[in-house]
């Protein structure tokens, strides 16, 4: 995370799932430290050294394309919650994709999560 004269850097256009840029394609957008862009639970976490980059939540981009260099990321600890090769991985993808369009429930997906270790 960079800090400079009361200004925080904030990743865009990351994968919503890793949390990782992609060349060409992500981008930092630099704004105040008294932003409402800055998830003041997110930078606290960030602060405490989890890895992660300040994250601009309102412009996320797309998910990785090679799944198997994936994975859902934690916020909090920064640590893999489910890998890109695990089945549960791609039924994350599509439910997140559209969930319309799903064929799991969202209770169906928080039991798996929870299966994890992990909540929403």
């Amino acid at each position: 995370m960079r800090t400079h004269k009361g200004y925080r850097t904030l990743l865009q256009h990351y994968c919503p799932f890793c949390f990782k840029g992609k060349p060409g394609i992500s981008s930092g957008i630099r704004v105040s430290t008294d932003s409402l862009l800055i998830d003041k639970v997110q930078e606290l976490h960030s602060k405490n050294g989890n890895g992660l980059n300040l994250i601009d939540f309102s412009e996320p981009g797309d998910f990785c394309e090679n799944h198997q260099t994936c994975q859902i990321t934690c916020l909090v600890c920064g640590g893999c919650v489910v890998n890109g090769d695990d089945p549960f991985y791609e039924s994350l993808l599509e439910f997140c994709g559209d969930p319309t369009d799903s064929l799991l429930s969202f209770f169906e997906i928080n039991d798996e999560i929870e299966k994890h270790d992990a909540v929403w």
